[in-house]
Formats: C-alpha cells, sequence, structure tokens
C-alpha cells in the first residue's frame, strides 16, 4: 500500500518532477537472443518454443555493461527510454560512474523535456550495493544532485529488486 500511495502521488502529474526508473545489467544481452540452450531457432512453425529467460543468458563474463534509463509515463507527461552502453573494463559498475552517467544524459537534447526544470526527482532503483538506497554513497549521489540542481525533494526507492519483471525498467532491457 506504501508502493501504491507513491504511485499515486508519483504518476499523476509528471510536469514537476523527474520520474526516472533505472537499472543496469551485469552484461549487454544481444548476443544472447538469437540463439537457444536447446535449439538453433526460437520456434518451429506452428510449433512455438516455450523458454525462459535464462535460455538466452550467456555463459561466458559480458564485456559491456549496459543502463536503462525508463522516464516513466504520467498523466500529464510522456514516456522516454535511453540505455547507456560501454565497456565495463574502462567504466567499472559504481554509484560514482551511474551519477557521471546520469549527468551525460542532462546533454542530451531530446530528454530535456523529462529532465529540466523539475524540482521533484522520483528515482526508481534495484536494491543492489551500486544502486540501493541504503548504500551511503548512493545517498552522497544523490544528495549532492539534490543540492546542486536546488531540488525540493528527491525519493530513491527500491522497487521489486532484481526480478518478477513488475519492475518497468526491466522490460527495456529487452527492446535494445
Amino acid at each position: 500500500s506504501f508502493y501504491k500511495g507513491l504511485d499515486h502521488i508519483q504518476l499523476k502529474d509528471g510536469r514537476d518532477k523527474v520520474i526516472l526508473n533505472r537499472d543496469d545489467a551485469s552484461g549487454f544481452r544481444l548476443d544472447t537472443t538469437y540463439t537457444h540452450k536447446q535449439h538453433k531457432v526460437l520456434a518451429h512453425e506452428n510449433n512455438p518454443e516455450l523458454t525462459t529467460r535464462t535460455d538466452f543468458v550467456n555463459k561466458y563474463k559480458s564485456i559491456l555493461q549496459t543502463t536503462s534509463y525508463f522516464f516513466m509515463t504520467t498523466e500529464s507527461t510522456p514516456e522516454a527510454c535511453v540505455g547507456i552502453v560501454k565497456p565495463h573494463k574502462v567504466y567499472e559498475k559504481n554509484p560514482a560512474q551511474h551519477g557521471a552517467d546520469f549527468e551525460l544524459l542532462h546533454t542530451i537534447p531530446s530528454l530535456q523535456h523529462v529532465l529540466e526544470n523539475k524540482d521533484v526527482d522520483c528515482i526508481r532503483v534495484d536494491g543492489a550495493t551500486d544502486e540501493g538506497p541504503a548504500h551511503l554513497e548512493v545517498q552522497f549521489m544523490w544528495t549532492e544532485r539534490h543540492v546542486k540542481l536546488a531540488k525540493k525533494c528527491t525519493i530513491v526507492t527500491s522497487r521489486y529488486s532484481g526480478g518478477s519483471y513488475l519492475n518497468s525498467v526491466e522490460l527495456v532491457k529487452w527492446l535494445y
């Protein structure tokens, strides 16, 4: 009921809010969607394959890090999606890198309508150590943004951590 209340407040009118749902995957998964561990094709004509997500996950350590940013739709604002893909050996996955990536989004003209001149930040993340709201470095990064941009309110919540695809940003990752 707490999250239903937050959803009502956050998703009713987004004109004064950045409503961001962000997540990062451990690796870039496009190379895994073309094969199935049991068959050469995803489905045969008139015989669709029933598979699970893990059927498409690679068995080797991925070399690219992908972060998905999903600016959620409200009754007054449209949704926007963007992803950042980078080599994880050059750009290590950590709260400071996530902060730098988010600052980079502010330089993209097509995202200005969801980022600029908003008094409130509503940030939804998973509970991982590199982005969870309970971790001190994560709190510092969001507080720094809050102070630097003179926000009225910043809310960072952890929802549906790691799964069940109830978290809408989890679905965005598969659209790349």
